[in-house]
């Protein structure tokens, strides 16, 4: 069973609508980049979506659905409001599609010092600067993302990202070479 099929049972629901819908039906018909967001109040993660939106024209002239799914709805009215991000929004409250994907989860030891290295010290710079707001504490911040890349169908799977740290995140040019763009 592919990780296409694996996770694409599961169902998340509209950030705007609240409609449920299986995870595999967002790849069905055009191939889907879906970035797994750590939390909606991130300031890492809004970076992220504002970064990611900046490749959405290029996406929609190749086809390419832009999805994000969070794990959580705290943030979610700030993140909405922001327009961070450009795609589609859903939510995965059970986490079963983090969970099958192996994204990793911090505890109160580990965390701390991987949101205080030079790189997340940075990326908060850069977060604040680019003035996306929100914090490092509300909800869960624990749980870590990533960005997967499906084909139409869920043939193959493109690309499957997962962060090592909190303020990793895999690149545009990643993501435009994946789908043969770059």
């Amino acid at each position: 069973m592919s990780v296409a099929d694996e996770i694409g049972k599961y169902h998340v629901k509209s950030a705007l609508t609240g409609e449920s819908v299986t995870l595999g039906s967002l790849w069905q018909d055009k191939t889907c980049v879906v970035m797994f967001f750590r939390r909606f109040a991130c300031p890492f993660c809004r970076l992220d979506a504002v970064h990611l939106s900046e490749i959405k024209p290029d996406l929609d002239s190749a086809s390419v659905r832009l999805v994000g799914i969070g794990h959580e709805e705290v943030g979610l009215r700030e993140f909405l409001d922001g327009k961070f991000f450009k795609g589609e929004l859903f939510i995965d409250n059970d986490k079963n599609t983090y969970k099958a994907l192996g994204f990793k989860r911090y505890n109160w030891l580990s965390i701390f010092p991987a949101i205080l290295t030079g790189a997340s010290r940075a990326k908060a710079a850069a977060a604040k600067q680019a003035g996306v707001g929100g914090d490092m504490t509300t909800g869960d911040g624990m749980q870590t993302g990533g960005t997967l890349i499906v084909q139409k169908g869920g043939a193959e799977v493109l690309l499957n990202y997962k962060q090592d740290s909190p303020d990793a995140y895999v690149g545009n040019d990643v993501i435009l070479k994946a789908l043969g763009l770059k």
